[in-house]
């Protein structure tokens, strides 16, 4: 009786089914991310380097919910804003703001791609439960990847706080700038 031989199919040959694997983990994380990250009504602000979650009752019209997803609190948990420059027309003015966040798309991009090279199985349920795992992890970290992107805003005085209206632009930076994200990676695959 002769040893029963199984073949391996090459790596190669899984590089286009890993990339729509890839691309799809990445949508579906994006899409809850989105979906536990939207909300209620707040607003004020700081002039100096703040945190947005200590400090999001200081922007006028800014809609987030206490979600009780862990990679969506990670995530607001490191972002931060600062006011570098505002150019007042009396009581209203318009605000140059940097904004810090962690770089989702390199994040969630890296937990993935890490899931699907350790992964030995076709399973995707356990491949989108690594790479959630991999992208908590990260968030966590002391070295979570940050960007910061520089946003106008729309300013008032209240006395002697300064308020920053929100924009859509603003919301995207603080949303990770899924949209953007989604509709990069719909184009990259097609």
């Amino acid at each position: 009786m002769g040893k029963k031989v199984t073949h391996r199919k090459p790596r190669a040959k899984h590089k286009k089914t890993s990339i729509i694997i890839i691309a799809g983990l990445a949508i579906i994380i994006a899409i809850c991310y989105m979906r536990y990250s939207q909300g209620t009504e707040k607003t004020g602000i700081q002039t100096d380097g703040v945190l947005l979650i200590e400090n999001e009752d200081q922007i006028e019209n800014l809609e987030l919910n206490d979600s009780e997803n862990s990679m969506v609190q990670s995530f607001r948990n490191k972002i931060s804003y600062r006011i570098e420059d505002i150019v007042w027309d009396g009581e209203h003015g318009t605000a140059e703001v940097m904004v810090c966040t962690p770089e989702l798309p390199v994040i969630i991009q890296q937990g993935v791609s890490d899931a699907v090279e350790a992964s030995e199985t076709d399973d995707y349920q356990l491949m989108l439960e690594e790479a959630e795992k991999n992208i908590q992890k990260t968030l966590d970290s002391d070295k979570c990847s940050m960007k910061e992107v520089q946003v106008t805003m729309e300013a008032k005085k209240d006395g002697d706080e300064i308020i920053l209206v929100n924009n859509d632009e603003f919301e995207s930076i603080i949303m990770g700038n899924l949209g953007e994200m989604f509709i990069e990676m719909l184009t990259e695959n097609l």
